[in-house]
């Protein structure tokens, strides 16, 4: 993989896997960390082989579309013109109509 990609994949990993909950990261860790379970997670982010980072880019973003469905109800996320690709936690703050007045990504996620 190209070093720029690795870096942008491991940012957005560290990104999303910081609007998961204890439990979610613990997870994370099991499946991507075979040792050290207690290592923070971007710790476990940055020791990760990068043919691993597609996959579990997929399965967080999974995991914050859930959370967003749970919250919105599939309707609205699909009408989302991002089609279930939420930037919401790429900007701190969804900008879309559809979810922008329910969410502050701090508390709601």
């Amino acid at each position: 993989m190209n070093p720029k990609l690795e870096q942008f994949a491991r940012n957005e990993l560290k990104a999303g896997l910081s609007l998961c909950t204890e439990e979610e990261q613990l997870r994370f860790k099991w499946m991507y960390s075979s040792k050290d379970h207690d290592k923070p997670i971007n710790n476990v982010v940055d020791d990760m082989d990068a043919k691993k980072l597609d996959w579990a880019m997929t399965q967080v973003q999974k995991t914050i579309d859930k959370k967003i469905t749970e919250r919105l109800g599939p309707k609205k996320l699909d009408s989302c013109i991002f089609q279930g690709e939420c930037t919401i936690y790429k900007k701190g703050r969804c900008t879309m109509k559809v979810c922008a007045d329910f969410v502050d990504i701090d508390t709601e996620l």
